[in-house]
């Protein structure tokens, strides 16, 4: 134990150097136009529901006037920031994000540790997980659900032991429930996982199907209230707001994702518009190199771990790409075997670049085992070399970037009533609002992929004010290019009809001729300073 201290206590130190200052820190941790936003406020609010003794499963305070059924996909997070809301939405954040990256390194360098049989193992296991460039592209991106690689780890860690006969399948199983509570494309890439070491080893189907089963019941009711909450009559958010690679639009992973170092992503997101959204693959040369060693110097090994090349193939995808380029043979596109779950009721699976977090635990092992494997002096090395190439080759954005909560003190100051804030813009003002939110907690329009309520549009004076700006690409979904507005209500005849008692017009925004469609048709404002407020009633 004592000879396990010094190594341990060193991935914990990579952790918290990768997201540093983390909890420290006066600003979020993640990019403002990705993801961060919702889930930060989604954390703030699944929290606070839960303090007020209500069930989070329908917001009444984003979405207005209608409010509707919603669900935090991260509820894990959620509950781990539960403790820290009372210090503000941030330090809760930016403490979640640390609490997962070091129950992950500690997971990790106990998974490399056992495998390898050597400290040094446990030390390359962590930093390849919690340095990996795919973890560091969630923080970046705001992805808090799938930051919990902890659950990944375990049942990866747990699945090897359960193989070797050392541990429980049922055990294994419930590892892979937590992942379905975690994110619920987690337990699908770890059953492929688990099936594919299968291969060559039907002997070990009944323990998969344990496995398998364990899970399903842990994760079936959270899947449940997900699915009730998308499909209610009256939802907040529905599943096809949700921008993602379905079947027609395949291939969604690239070859060269994995291995292309530098500035270089697919979905190329940026070129989208938004570099707050980044899906980093990249395993690393280093952790490649580290296999080939494991391979070559522990015999035997390719039979110990069977099947990994096949979750490797599933691992490519739905379809084969290199280059952002679909390859065909002939007219035929190469469809891969992952193509089959767009054919079962797995097909929600419309981001299958996630298997990611399971593949990085699989490289965790071979880079201990290939770690511990080379002479004593390149050994040692080693860990130095993955953590550089990761944080100053690969295409992670790290330091990782950080977002302030800004809210003007007159917001802060406004009486109670819920706040429509100008302009609307979905890729980037919005998300500004919506954090607001969780400082000032006034009832707000916005929310989850929403860029305007049609009701909200309706009302005249907001109809007249849209008219000054460029709508559809202020209401451009962030990663669906073409998005277009469209009103089908009646025309409400006020906002404050609507339940609004207070419009906030931001100059810094941009706001152009809107603010002299707000003077002339709702008079002088209350408030004229740094942002411009207008009591509706």
């Amino acid at each position: 134990m004592a000879r396990d201290l010094a190594p341990l206590l060193a991935v914990l130190a990579v952790a918290l150097f990768v997201v540093w200052p983390g909890p420290f820190g006066d600003e979020l941790i993640g990019h403002p136009t990705g993801d961060l936003a919702d889930h930060v406020w989604g954390t703030w609010w699944f929290g606070s529901s839960l303090l007020s003794g209500e069930l989070p499963l329908r917001t009444a305070v984003t979405h207005l006037p209608d409010g509707g059924a919603l669900w935090h996909p991260d509820p894990i997070g959620a509950l781990l920031a539960l403790p820290f809301l009372a210090f503000g939405p941030t330090v809760a954040w930016n403490t979640m994000l640390t609490l997962q990256l070091l129950v992950t390194g500690v997971l990790a360098y106990g998974m490399g540790r056992d495998v390898s049989g050597e400290p040094l193992g446990g030390v390359a296991a962590g930093i390849t997980v919690v340095a990996s460039p795919f973890l560091i592209g969630l923080l970046h991106s705001g992805l808090s659900e799938y930051v919990g690689l902890a659950a990944p780890v375990a049942f990866t860690w747990l699945l090897i032991r359960v193989f070797r006969g050392q541990s429980p399948a049922w055990l294994a199983g419930v590892a892979l429930g937590v992942c379905g509570w975690q994110a619920l494309y987690y337990p699908v890439f770890g059953a492929l996982l688990a099936l594919s070491m299968t291969l060559g080893h039907r002997s070990r189907l009944p323990q998969v199907a344990t496995m398998l089963g364990v899970a399903a019941l842990m994760t079936a009711p959270v899947a449940l209230i997900a699915w009730s909450t998308l499909t209610d009559p009256a939802p907040a958010f529905t599943a096809a707001q949700a921008p993602g690679w379905e079947l027609h639009r395949l291939p969604a992973t690239d070859l060269m994702s994995w291995l292309r170092p530098g500035d270089w992503y697919h979905p190329d997101t940026p070129a989208f518009g938004n570099p707050g959204i980044l899906h980093v693959n990249y395993v690393g040369w280093v952790v490649l190199a580290l296999t080939g060693v494991a391979l070559f110097r522990r015999r035997g090994l390719a039979r110990e771990f069977p099947g990994t090349g096949l979750f490797a193939l599933f691992a490519l995808g739905p379809a084969l790409s290199w280059n952002r380029t679909p390859l065909h043979l002939g007219p035929i596109p190469l469809v891969l075997p992952f193509a089959v779950l767009y054919w079962t009721p797995l097909d929600f699976v419309h981001h299958p670049y996630r298997i990611a977090a399971f593949v990085m635990p699989l490289a965790a092992v071979f880079a201990a085992i290939g770690t511990v494997a080379l002479p004593k002096v390149l050994g040692v090395l080693a860990p130095g070399v993955l953590l550089a190439e990761f944080l100053l080759i690969s295409p992670a954005p790290w330091p990782v970037a950080t977002t302030a909560v800004a809210v003007s003190p007159q917001v802060l100051a406004l009486e109670p009533g819920a706040i429509l804030d100008w302009p609307p813009d979905a890729t980037d003002a919005n998300r500004r609002y919506l954090l607001a939110q969780t400082a000032h907690q006034q009832p707000v329009p916005y929310g989850i992929n929403t860029f305007l309520p049609a009701k909200v549009r309706a009302v005249p004076v907001v109809d007249e004010a849209l008219a000054t700006i460029d709508v559809t690409a202020a209401a451009r979904n962030r990663d669906v290019p073409g998005f277009v507005v469209e009103v089908d209500v009646e025309p409400s005849s006020s906002l404050a009809e609507l339940g609004f008692s207070w419009l906030v017009l931001h100059p810094s925004e941009e706001t152009g001729p809107a603010e002299a469609v707000f003077r002339r048709r709702l008079g002088p404002p209350q408030v004229d300073e740094d942002v411009i407020i207008w009591r509706l009633r």
